[in-house]
């Protein structure tokens, strides 16, 4: 039933960057089934289809790229993002804030 498929995927340069890419689009878009992607890669590699030793940096290579591209900009911008939300003394306090009024009240 699938057999033109397993065709088409199997010696495929193509089939490694989709590997990549589904793994690197996990990270913004986590509906995509990048698991069950590479996971079916893995059963062509051993069947001989693909290589399993492409595969493995492939999905791995996708998931921290896109991982790092994900972070940084929220390194940068989350701070004083943050700031402009909460400006409120309570928001300022944080959880210092939380532990002075609960130490006060243990007191009384």
């Amino acid at each position: 039933m699938f057999d033109w498929l397993t065709h088409e995927v199997s010696d495929s340069a193509v089939t490694y960057l989709v590997v990549f890419a589904a793994a690197g689009l996990d990270v913004f878009f986590p509906f995509i089934p990048s698991e069950t992607i590479v996971i079916a890669a893995s059963v062509l590699a051993a069947q001989g289809g693909l290589l399993i030793f492409l595969i493995v940096p492939a999905a791995a290579l996708g998931a921290f790229l896109a991982d790092n591209v994900a972070y940084w900009p929220g390194r940068w911008i989350g701070d004083p993002l943050a700031q402009r939300v909460f400006r409120g003394a309570k928001a300022r306090g944080g959880w210092s804030g939380r532990r002075r009024r609960s130490a006060s009240r243990a007191q009384r």
